[in-house]
């Protein structure tokens, strides 16, 4: 199969010749504070101020550290991200500058980010609980079991776009690619089972 035929290939191939930063810095900007409201309105705050006995003025103070606090987290996991790229790109001798890498991470911030913000919505248009359920994962099954809901299939995607990435951007090959593309996997998949565990 032509490469040119893979989902994303031609949008990141494009990266290296057109790297468009100004407007993906833009865009992911948009998507991470979208993103943080939406996710704000998941929460009752209404249900914590009556279980924990708060008053009025420390709710509105937690909203608004909660939301401070996904916001700036998403930025961090931008920056993140974008080091881990770059550093798997310098370790295979990638020829793609430093530029088209970045760009090519704010490329995979904003489809990945994008997905996770529509299930979001979906989601809690639905009124699915976030925390027992994840539509996208095995525990919509089984309500609240936090092990199948590690097996995400935003996940698998997020992979699949990383080994595109690296196929398109980087021009590392698609044995490489693939292979960076599973270690991927398999360490998030690891860490949310240890983050299971521990709590």
């Amino acid at each position: 199969m032509s490469l040119s035929k893979l989902p994303l290939f031609n949008h990141f191939a494009n990266i290296r010749i057109q790297p468009k930063l100004i407007i993906k810095l833009f865009l992911t900007l948009i998507i991470i504070v979208t993103y943080t409201f939406v996710s704000g309105l998941s929460v009752d705050y209404k249900k914590l101020l009556s279980e924990a006995g708060l008053s009025e003025t420390s709710l509105a103070q937690i909203k608004i550290f909660s939301q401070i606090s996904i916001f700036f987290s998403r930025v961090f996991s931008v920056l993140f991200t974008f080091l881990i790229i770059l550093v798997i790109s310098r370790i295979m001798r990638s020829d793609a500058n430093t530029k088209s890498i970045f760009s090519a991470t704010l490329s995979y911030i904003l489809f990945t980010n994008a997905i996770s913000l529509i299930i979001l919505t979906i989601q809690i248009s639905a009124g699915l609980s976030l925390i027992d359920y994840s539509i996208t994962s095995l525990n919509i099954f089984a309500k609240g079991n936090r092990i199948l809901g590690t097996f995400d299939l935003q996940f698998f995607v997020q992979a699949y776009i990383l080994t595109v990435m690296l196929i398109g951007t980087s021009k590392l090959s698609i044995r490489a690619s693939t292979i960076w593309g599973i270690i991927y996997l398999i360490l998030i998949l690891t860490f949310s089972l240890i983050s299971i565990s521990i709590q």
